[in-house]
């Protein structure tokens, strides 16, 4: 029983879900848990966006192999240590929706909405392609749908 509201209260807080006074929110967008596709996400990537949830380093970089290369909408980068500086700058204080999870070949295919820290309106839908081996992700590539 404690496991499962543990479980609960970390899916809302994944999520990011605003709900208001009434139980709705200002829109369906702001929902995040709504139809999001978290329990489809292997666990190596279920590790990144529980790590991007809690904007936490720490945990990020356990996700990643040592050897681990990524390129997201034309920004590269090697290592552990530069995924998580992308994240520190570019995705934490942001909130996901996974909308739809599926394998291409060797890669996990992540279509998702991403809504930065501060934006009005979310980001164009994302599309990432992450690449696992031994339980972390070795390649993540990111380009707009």
């Amino acid at each position: 029983m404690g496991c499962k509201i543990i479980s609960t209260l970390m899916l809302i807080l994944f999520v990011g879900v605003n709900i208001t006074i009434g139980g709705q929110g200002e829109n369906d967008f702001h929902q995040f848990g709504k139809d999001s596709r978290l329990e489809d996400l292997s666990s190596p990537v279920r590790c990144f966006f529980d790590a991007a949830a809690q904007n936490d380093s720490k945990v990020l970089v356990t996700c990643f192999s040592d050897e681990v290369t990524g390129n997201i909408a034309g920004m590269r980068f090697k290592g552990p240590e530069e995924v998580a500086a992308f994240a520190e700058r570019d995705i934490w204080g942001g909130k996901y929706k996974v909308e739809k999870v599926f394998k291409q070949q060797d890669k996990e295919v992540v279509h998702c909405l991403f809504w930065p820290l501060g934006w009005s309106s979310p980001e164009p839908p994302i599309e990432y392609q992450f690449k696992t081996k031994n339980g972390q992700i070795v390649n993540w590539y990111g380009k707009y749908r």
